[in-house]
């Protein structure tokens, strides 16, 4: 729900807005809204949603390699 994908989350006050684009849920939702309508206003912070996005991939793979085979 916080995600941004029932609400326009950039609509919502500036408080509550920059609280929200620390979601990097949000940051891909407006990055889509942002591809079908770009006149809308919003900034997305490509770096922010890509570096999270490799930095779960290398935790997972990590813990992947570490914590599943230690228990096969």
């Amino acid at each position: 729900m916080t995600s941004g994908v029932f609400f326009l989350p950039h609509m919502l006050p500036n408080e509550i807005y920059e609280i929200l684009k620390w979601n990097p849920v949000v940051q891909i939702i407006e990055w889509v809204r942002l591809a079908y309508n770009p006149s809308l206003g919003i900034t997305v912070d490509y770096f922010y949603v890509m570096a999270w996005g490799s930095g779960s991939l290398c935790l997972g793979l990590l813990m992947e390699r570490t914590v599943v085979r230690r228990f096969q």
